[in-house]
């Protein structure tokens, strides 16, 4: 039988190197205090030499017996066999109501009222030539100037 060592994680690999990061993953070592059972071979032992201010090794005398599982103790009762499962469809979702205008109410007061107008089309605005020249103060000495030399 092989020996075996127990290799426990006990101080944090930050701030160390990318490479001893890397062999406590390779150990299986993943979070702070986690303990692993592995046999005593010479690359393991080369790994914790790598990490041992990391880590503390043990030996370990004997083996932890696997505790037996719940399914083995069920494993004489006969299996029933399973049903098929009818295929699914999906099931059509409950209508919703339609939503629908007020109905209008024809009352006395409303025939009373008169239809709101219509918005007029846009004309087009047509362009005054030399009148707005003439009612600017500004351009009385302009328009003076053409006056004067036009004559």
């Amino acid at each position: 039988m092989p020996d075996l060592i127990r290799v426990t994680y006990v101080r944090s690999a930050i701030g160390r190197s990318y490479r001893q990061k890397r062999v406590i993953r390779a150990l299986g070592l993943r979070r702070l205090h986690y303990s692993r059972v592995m046999e005593d071979t010479p690359s393991l032992r080369g790994m914790i030499v790598k990490v041992r201010h990391l880590v503390e090794v043990e030996p370990v005398e004997k083996p932890v017996p696997a505790a037996p599982s719940p399914k083995a103790e069920k494993s004489e009762v006969k299996p029933v066999a399973k049903k098929k499962a009818a295929p699914r469809t999906r099931k059509a979702a409950p209508a919703k109501p339609k939503k629908t205008a007020p109905k209008k109410v024809e009352d006395e007061a409303a025939a009373d009222k008169p239809a709101p107008a219509k918005k007029k089309a846009k004309t087009e605005k047509t362009e005054e030539p030399a009148t707005q020249v003439e009612d600017n103060p500004i351009n009385e000495g302009i328009e003076k100037n053409i006056d004067s030399s036009t004559d």
